[in-house]
């Protein structure tokens, strides 16, 4: 018996569907691969052309209108001292000013007030003048300077002496030749809040100040006339004050105020002292017993300089001199030589030295 022919060959059992199923596995990761990488770029396309183009959502800060509790209010303003307030449109407001035809003894009084009940009732009330309120002084209760429309005010906390219920406070202060005085109630320790904003709205408007004149000759060419100064008086100033309808007994009199021009002490708080005025009344409204229906004491008309055909001028001087005794003050004296040394002279001045136009 034949032994088998055996071959030595190594016998392979390849089948070639197991590459073909290799490659098309693979070939199906490929085509997810790429299918990927395209759909990444279209988002990236997208986002650039879509979400990049957004501006972004950025938190801005939340400013919030501030509302001026006065800005409806009404304003009161006096052109004569050069001051102005507002006060809520539920308050009363009435003059009280004196009817001295005196500039340095009158004084202007307006007043606010807001009346609940007869025990219920605040005010606020300004007043002003040529001459400081000596009986300011008086009251108890200072404190310390308050700040209102820019400057400095002294401060006194007390009764106002009319059986009010509770204290008031004052404030006062010297500005540019004129005095001022606001009155505040109630007031026992602080202010209500409508008194401070009333306050608060106080300013300094246009108030009066004159200018320096050197000449001789003082020549008034809108009312016609011209006045001779004394030779000491080589620097003086001039203020108008115009009238006031409210005055009851000098109601349409102009004030042509005279002062000298100060060198230091009192340099802070005025630019000149008034020391003398010329009034000027329409002929046609004109009275020579004018003072007779005053209703407060020290009316006084004055010396008649002269008339035209349309007002009388009248000289009206302040008495006494309260400069002249401050000059007896050596220190005074020295820190105010020019008006120390020609203050009087002005009492001289009279008929003579007054001309009228043509």
């Amino acid at each position: 018996m034949e032994p088998q022919n055996q071959s030595n060959e190594p016998n392979f059992n390849f089948h070639p569907d197991v590459k073909k199923n290799w490659f098309s596995r693979h070939m199906i990761l490929g085509f997810v691969f790429l299918f990927a990488i395209l759909a990444a770029i279209v988002a990236g396309l997208y986002y650039w052309q879509t979400v990049r183009q957004i501006p972004a959502i950025v938190d801005l800060p939340v400013h919030k209108v501030k509302v001026d509790p006065t800005a409806t209010w009404q304003t009161y303003t006096n052109a004569q001292y050069g001051f102005e307030f507002k006060y809520p449109n539920d308050w009363n407001l009435s003059d009280e000013s004196n009817a001295d035809p005196n500039p340095l003894t009158k004084f202007s009084t307006v007043q606010v007030t807001k009346t609940v009940s007869d025990n219920d009732f605040s005010y606020a009330e300004f007043s002003s003048s040529l001459t400081e309120d000596s009986g300011i002084k008086n009251f108890q209760g200072a404190g310390p300077t308050m700040s209102i429309g820019g400057i400095d005010w002294n401060t006194h906390r007390d009764a106002t002496g009319l059986g009010a219920e509770h204290k008031s406070l004052f404030l006062d202060t010297p500005y540019k030749n004129k005095f001022y005085t606001i009155e505040l109630y109630p007031s026992d320790t602080d202010l209500s809040p409508v008194l401070t904003q009333i306050l608060s709205t106080f300013k300094f408007t246009t108030p009066s100040i004159g200018t320096i004149l050197t000449s001789k000759v003082y020549t008034n060419a809108k009312y016609g006339f011209q006045l001779t100064m004394p030779d000491s008086w080589t620097k003086y100033t001039v203020d108008e004050i115009t009238p006031r309808p409210d005055d009851q007994v000098f109601p349409n009199t102009t004030i042509l105020m005279f002062g000298l021009p100060l060198d230091h002490k009192l340099k802070d708080t005025a630019d000149h002292f008034a020391v003398w005025w010329i009034a000027i009344t329409p002929l046609n409204s004109w009275k020579k017993d004018a003072c007779q229906s005053a209703t407060t004491p020290g009316c006084d008309q004055g010396q008649e300089l002269g008339r035209n055909s349309k007002y009388v001028f009248e000289k009206q001087i302040q008495q006494p001199p309260s400069p002249g005794s401050d000059c007896i003050d050596p220190n005074f004296k020295s820190q105010e030589p020019y008006l120390c040394s020609v203050y009087l002279d002005i009492f001289g001045l009279g008929i003579k030295d007054f001309k009228l136009l043509q």
